[in-house]
């Protein structure tokens, strides 16, 4: 049986953490650059609010063969 290590649930949170930060458009107004630098300080700071999340995610694409990489 596959196990999770947590440095593949981390990246997972801040991959969904990141995904989402772009899909609402957060800090509209700021250069490409300065958004991108307040995205990855956002992700920094709150993937661990993803973790149950990714964990959720990287264990669905376990059981139907999916590999999170």
């Amino acid at each position: 049986m596959a196990s999770l290590g947590p440095e593949q649930i981390e990246a997972e949170a801040r991959a969904i953490l990141s995904r989402r930060i772009e899909r609402l458009g957060w800090f509209p107004g700021l250069s490409e650059e300065e958004r991108r630098e307040r995205i990855a300080q956002g992700v920094e700071l709150y993937w661990p609010t993803m973790v149950q999340e990714a964990a959720h995610s990287l264990l669905d694409g376990l059981k139907e063969g999916r590999s999170h990489e």
